[in-house]
């Protein structure tokens, strides 16, 4: 992203300075208006948009597994592993802790 503005010498030179030599304020107010500021965003950062609003529009739920393992658990064929669990578990506070 690149990010034009301008420096305090232009301001002075466009607003300032017109005023020191009789013009208007609201002339130079106006010169100075019609001179904008631009901002230009990289063909990388357009494509970083793309995919952040890809991204955004997924789902976070797979809905597949879920109904899978709902319908699991109403034939009670679903098994949980406690140890499964519990080395998740701390495996996921290690790496909190780490990071």
């Amino acid at each position: 992203m690149k990010i034009s503005g301008d420096d305090p010498l232009k301001t002075y030179l466009r607003e300032i300075r017109p005023i020191e030599k009789g013009e208007s304020v609201k002339k130079a107010k106006q010169k100075a208006a019609s001179e904008t500021d631009r901002v230009e965003i990289s063909v990388e950062a357009k494509g970083y948009q793309q995919v952040y609003r890809k991204v955004n529009a997924m789902s976070d739920v797979r809905t597949e597994r879920v109904s899978e393992i709902q319908q699991r658990i109403e034939r009670g064929e679903y098994q949980i592993n406690p140890e499964k669990v519990a080395e998740k578990v701390v495996r996921s506070a290690i790496l909190d802790a780490v990071l």
